[in-house]
């Protein structure tokens, strides 16, 4: 499992009992402006021409900040801590993806279309109607994590999953009891038995099944293809 070690902007490698505490973030894809995980290595040749044009550096950089600001010192970042021109790393990846998410300190949801500053009825509507929600990975990534909060569009903290529960049941169709989750407890809400059928058929799509344009009834200039990953293993700049 790689790394971003928040002192060094470094990516490190671990394994088994190895492995750090570390933050992770969820958040969907932009075309073409994700940072991929030779653009990450090669991010000081970048700097010295100029620095980084790719939004997707923002990301990672908010991301830091966030994670430093609550003293973690390792975070997980799909985009760049994986490589995805390796098709045996990212089928490992897919398969350990929940595991990594269960044993993250804390998963930082960022939904890039929902402001900061509304009014209480407003920031709902907005929080409703965020794309974040129509993924296919949304399930996993709300579920499996112990402590979830989710990121305004400028990297502010919004609210705890924990706070949130009875909004993000009303979206979700997730029952409450399966979004509170004490911090510290492992978290055993994303299992067959625990969350509603209905549920998983409304937010979760086969893993093969590609979320890009359009799929998820948004613009397909934004797309999240996460869940076509073993396909586009032979593309270096593909979204996945």
């Amino acid at each position: 499992m790689r790394l971003i070690n928040i002192s060094t902007l470094e990516l490190e490698e671990f394994f088994g009992e190895e492995i750090p505490k570390y933050a992770i973030l969820s958040h969907t894809w932009i075309d073409g402006e994700e940072v991929t995980f030779q653009e990450f290595q090669d991010q000081k040749k970048k700097a010295e021409e100029g620095g980084p044009n790719k939004s997707g550096w923002d990301k990672i950089q908010s991301t830091v900040q966030l994670a430093r600001k609550d003293n973690h010192h390792h975070v997980w970042i799909d985009t760049c801590c994986i490589d995805k021109t390796s098709s045996a790393e990212l089928t490992e990846a897919i398969n350990a993806m929940m595991s990594w998410y269960e044993q993250s300190q804390v998963c930082y949801t960022y939904l890039a279309d929902v402001p900061s500053g509304l009014g209480c009825q407003e920031q709902q509507d907005a929080f409703r109607k965020s794309r974040w929600f129509t993924r296919g990975w949304t399930l996993q990534e709300l579920l499996a994590p112990s402590k979830l909060i989710f990121i305004f569009a400028d990297w502010t903290k919004f609210g705890t999953r924990d706070e949130m529960a009875y909004l993000v049941s009303s979206i979700t169709g997730i029952d409450t009891e399966f979004l509170h989750t004490l911090v510290g407890d492992e978290n055993h809400n994303f299992s067959a038995n625990a969350v509603p059928a209905a549920a998983i058929a409304k937010e979760s799509k086969d893993y093969g099944e590609t979320e890009d344009n359009g799929d998820d009834g948004n613009d397909g200039d934004n797309g999240d293809s996460r869940g076509n990953k073993e396909g586009e293993a032979s593309k270096e700049d593909g979204d996945t």
